[in-house]
């Protein structure tokens, strides 16, 4: 088999973007200066694992950790030999490398899947959580209410405040900030254990959780 000259390589690694190699095979949605898609060499569910990243020409999987370039990506992916990835690259930008026949015709991206259903929550999981009893017994609220001297103006802005953020308590000793959408529907929560002096209580067993993972867990 005929040998690709040098300044052939290097012209076709120089002409080559990451972003139109991997998009062949894999579904790209551009955010900010990155491009997301779902990793080809795992079972990829969830967009933002895989970044193809432009300024570098490279590509990384936060998941199964696969990375490289362009080249790297299709003897990864479509089991190429260095030659035949400098081949397939050539033809796709319309550089000669050799004599060589090489016809490659990579197969359609895969599709993105359908947006998953949008997680809403019976209101009733909230209201128990926001009474005065079950407030009382809350470090943080506590802490806000009668750690730090307000004034009869800012006291009552504390208590709209409170209620505005539907600050609630939980059972197992929880602050639960939830979290509504601006339709008002119930999305989740946010679970977080607090020390009476105000301050994150990170030693705590299960210092931080959401509502959701949760309820998923029963």
């Amino acid at each position: 088999m005929a040998k690709i000259e040098k300044f052939i390589i290097e012209k076709i690694l120089e002409t080559a973007k990451i972003e139109e190699v991997v998009g062949d095979f894999v579904t790209l949605k551009k955010k900010g200066v990155r491009y997301l898609g779902l990793c080809p060499f795992h079972e990829d569910r969830s967009m933002g694992s895989f970044v193809v990243y432009p300024i570098g020409n490279c590509y990384k999987c936060f998941s199964c950790g696969a990375k490289g370039g362009v080249v790297d990506f299709l003897m990864a992916h479509e089991h190429l030999s260095y030659p035949d990835a400098i081949r397939y690259l050539g033809k796709k930008y319309s550089i000669e490398t050799d004599m060589t026949d090489f016809n490659y015709t990579p197969p359609p991206p895969r599709p993105a899947p359908p947006p998953l259903e949008m997680l809403v929550l019976p209101k009733h999981l909230m209201a128990g959580t926001l009474v005065a009893e079950a407030l009382a017994q809350d470090n943080l609220v506590t802490w806000i209410r009668q750690g730090i001297h307000w004034d009869t103006v800012q006291r009552k802005r504390v208590e709209e405040v409170l209620n505005y953020y539907c600050v609630g308590h939980g059972k197992n000793g929880h602050t639960i900030f939830w979290q509504l959408d601006e339709k008002g529907q119930l999305r989740t929560g946010k679970m977080m254990k607090y020390r009476t002096d105000g301050h994150r209580d990170k030693t705590a067993s299960w210092s931080f959780d959401w509502i959701h993972a949760t309820l998923s867990r029963h």
